[in-house]
């Protein structure tokens, strides 16, 4: 059994706006407190179908993967809370699954977080489920004469779905230290309305006469008083029977009139919500030329439709033309409402018909969004309008890229029309030839990719539309209500967190954000450590000697003679002659492994141990160690990018050599895929006593090319050295390249390919090159060069194994102070002798 979870008080049933008597409100309340279990107390108290588990169809076994995002330390609580939420709600278990759907955060305005998964790779190989869903037009014919209405809305309804063990297998998420897996229905998935529409049906059996059910929502119609109190005992009891759970904030019971899939019914009569005509019937007058040019455009879209367009029209028409000075007269006034009329009634505004396809025209403005639902006439092949939408962009909104309003209509569009459109072919038109492939794109504005996965949803197909074209949309778009916005809600934007996002691949240079690091400001370490009670604990003791350690963790006690307080206050530790090493808290260990290992500025996605020596270096707590395995084994990149079978080699012997850059291997790779900087190739440069690299890459394989990168990158910076080593390859053999190394007085020795005292440690310097750059690159392999100089600087401040020192310690007698250093210090100083 789930644990308990405390009850919301927001989850409470309200009869304040039914209209009937005491005694039937009383009758209500008696039913709803005998039904109180079937009602849910907060978000995570949630019942479990004892329907037949769901199962998900896919065209592959291979597991797919979307890349993990990184959660910066503000919204790691709150996610935490979730996920706990759902652990003690039994939606999630702890898995081992390789089928992995990146988390998305969806940040809503009472500053909470709604959170998703990008499943968009899974839906690509899973195989849809046609489940139909019943027709608006035969519910609400169903409903006709009913007295009585209630709506009942499930409670995280896909949540209550219960999964089978192969499918929930293939719902897994990855947080910060663990990997999860759905065992009840996520939100997100391609079927997912199909899969809890066959459930409903199940579950409400037998009680069509009574009760419609669309996906989540239960309508339950009546003619009188005591059969609707009957009907929704049967259906309460149904619920418990099924061990389901309605929302009782949102659920209506016994009204009147209710809203219900776009249409607002009544004992007398069902038609179209009012907002549907609203955005027609409200537009404001024309206050200038081009704003009437484009009501009337609008207008004669359906000038078909119209009998006399030409003559209703005129007075508009009039201020259009040349010379015709605009004023706005009675006559005029007259047209523009008339006009209206004729827009908001049949033959223009026709019915839906489930079984053609649904058309959709969407614009955006510097202030609105506009939007028509349509369909294609059977007769005469014309476009027949079946809803008007449009909204009034937030002062947030308006700033957005021309992509993201753009995009957002859409969204508002889907959302405005959906009891029309869900699970109906849709085909989009847009002005904006960008959105037409936006669906296909792997990587995405992180604002985009939450609607996105709201748009996959939908069998829907965005084609583009000439502006001139889209006349309706765009007139709507434009038609802003003067006297107030449209009571339509902000659209919630989605926050992403890439783990590795290090470069800003459309402009090919370093972003300000491109570090783990970088995203978190300095910090308080005092302040931090005290908020660990085992650091806190030993501060304590060292500040005030006649406290005791009572109550701190066994891990520490190997390490409390090693500890000391530095004059700021930082807890530190020192083993031998070692400097001493800073403590570092339980809130920025998972900080600090993330820059030493999945940074491009300092990690390279290399193997625990190296990543663990770089950490060492500076910083401690204990269990360290156990830690860092672990979370590398969990860095699904590098599981995703691992050699599983190394290949085997002869050891490499330690060359004798006793100065920095007195030997220098070289060696060339490539081709490689042309870089959008025009390289085709890379040159290592190796020096054979630290083992320090110097990378460059190069337009091509010329001798001059190669001559000029050893020439700067190497003489002039670290000196010219005693013998260069090389293969035989034509760069290096030509007359040429002789030339150069005698003019400079550097001996050139070729070495024996694959022979252990030739040039193998150069060669090799390519294949852990390769390996980082691949965990970094994007898709079209454009960006190497750009990640090139991230890949050597994290090369070289990596322990290496012949030396046991880091190449750039060796080089410069010193360790490079990394961004995580400055935000653990952030004074400027290297050399921290307080500590």
């Amino acid at each position: 059994m789930a644990a308990q979870i405390a009850e919301d008080p927001k989850f409470k049933i309200s009869l304040d706006s039914v209209v009937c008597s005491e005694e039937q409100k009383s009758v209500l309340l008696n039913l709803f407190k005998k039904f109180s279990d079937v009602f849910s107390r907060n978000s995570y108290d949630l019942g479990s179908s004892k329907t037949d588990p769901i199962h998900i169809y896919t065209n592959t076994e291979v597991p797919v993967r979307g890349r993990p995002y990184r959660v910066p330390v503000k919204y790691q609580a709150e996610l935490e809370k979730h996920i706990n939420g759902l652990l003690l709600s039994e939606r999630i278990t702890e898995s081992n699954t390789p089928w992995i759907s990146p988390i998305v955060l969806v940040p809503k305005k009472n500053g909470s977080l709604r959170v998703c998964l990008d499943f968009r790779k899974l839906n690509e190989v899973t195989i849809p489920d046609n489940f139909p869903l019943p027709r608006i037009d035969s519910i609400l014919e169903k409903v006709g004469g009913s007295k009585f209405f209630s709506s009942l809305d499930m409670a995280n309804g896909y949540l209550q779905l219960r999964l089978d063990p192969e499918s929930s297998y293939k719902c897994g998420f990855v947080t910060e230290d663990k990997v999860y897996a759905y065992t009840h229905l996520p939100f997100g998935l391609r079927s997912a309305a199909s899969y809890f529409q066959r459930a409903m049906r199940t579950v409400l059996a037998g009680m069509e006469q009574d009760v419609m059910m669309y996906i989540d929502d239960v309508l339950v119609f009546s003619k009188s008083f005591e059969s609707h109190v009957k009907t929704l005992r049967k259906v309460l009891t149904r619920f418990r029977e099924y061990n389901l759970k309605a929302s009782p904030a949102k659920c209506e019971f016994a009204k009147k009139s209710i809203v219900f899939l776009g249409h607002e019914i009544s004992e007398t009569n069902y038609s179209p919500n009012q907002a549907n005509l609203d955005t027609i019937e409200k537009m404001p007058i024309p206050r200038d030329l081009r704003a009437v040019q484009r009501f009337v455009g609008m207008a004669g879209f359906f000038r078909k439709f119209i009998k006399n367009f030409s003559e209703i029209a005129e007075p508009l028409t009039k201020l259009t033309r040349k010379e015709q000075k605009f004023e706005w007269t009675s006559e005029q006034q007259q047209a523009f409402e008339i006009l209206k009329e004729k827009l908001t009634s049949k033959p223009i505004l026709a019915y839906p018909d489930y079984t053609k396809e649904f058309h959709i025209y969407t614009d955006a403005s510097a202030v609105a969004q506009g939007a028509v639902l349509a369909q294609v006439s059977a007769n005469e092949g014309n476009i027949q309008v079946v809803a008007y939408g449009s909204r009034t962009l937030s002062e947030v909104e308006t700033r957005r890229p021309a992509i993201q309003i753009e995009l957002g209509a859409i969204v508002f569009a889907l959302r405005h029309f959906k009891p029309y459109i869900w699970l109906s072919k849709i085909i989009l038109h847009t002005d904006h030839r960008p959105l037409v492939h936006i669906l296909a794109k792997s990587k995405v504005n992180e604002r985009i990719a939450r609607w996105l996965i709201e748009i996959q949803q939908y069998d829907i197909t965005i084609v583009h539309i000439d502006g001139k074209k889209n006349t309706v949309a765009d007139c709507i778009s434009r038609a802003k209500d003067e006297v107030a916005p449209l009571p339509t809600e902000e659209l919630e934007d989605i926050i992403e967190f890439p783990v590795c996002m290090a470069i800003d691949r459309s402009k090919d240079r370093v972003p300000k954000k491109f570090t783990p690091g970088n995203t978190q400001k300095p910090v308080d370490l005092a302040l931090e450590q005290d908020k660990d009670s085992d650091v806190n604990i030993i501060k304590t003791f060292l500040t005030s000697p006649a406290t005791t350690i009572d109550g701190i963790s066994e891990k520490w006690l190997p390490f409390l003679e090693r500890v000391r307080m530095s004059k700021t206050g930082i807890l530190t530790v020192t083993f031998g002659n070692d400097n001493p090493k800073v403590v570092i808290p339980h809130t920025l260990q998972k900080l600090m492994f993330e820059s030493f290992h999945t940074s491009l500025l300092g990690g390279g996605h290399f193997d625990w141990r190296k990543t663990l020596h770089k950490a060492q270096k500076k910083y401690f707590w204990p269990g360290m160690r156990a830690d860092f395995l672990k979370w590398t084994l969990e860095c699904l990149k590098c599981q995703q990018k691992r050699n599983p079978h190394p290949s085997k080699r002869e050891p490499q012997l330690v060359v004798v050599t006793s100065q920095v850059f007195e030997k220098v291997g070289i060696d060339l790779t490539g081709p490689l895929r042309t870089s959008l900087k025009g390289n085709k190739y890379y040159i290592n440069m190796i020096c054979w006593f630290s083992k320090f690299v110097i990378s460059v890459p190069l337009p091509d394989a010329t001798c001059e090319t190669i001559s000029r990168a050893v020439l700067e990158e190497l003489v002039l910076k670290f000196g010219t050295p005693n013998q260069i080593v090389s293969d035989n390859a034509s760069s290096f053999t030509s007359a040429a390249f002789q030339q150069f190394c005698s003019l400079l007085k550097i001996g050139h020795h070729r070495a024996i390919p694959h022979h252990s005292k030739g040039n193998g440690a150069t060669e090799r310097t390519f294949r852990t090159f390769h390996a980082v750059i691949s965990k970094y690159i994007n898709k079209e392999h454009s960006d190497w060069d750009t990640i090139l100089p991230f890949t050597t600087f994290s090369y070289n401040n990596t322990v290496h194994s012949t030396t046991g020192e880091t190449p750039f310690f060796l080089v410069f007698g010193r360790d490079p102070t990394l961004t995580i250093d400055r935000i653990i210090d952030p004074a400027p100083a290297t050399k921290r002798t307080d500590i």
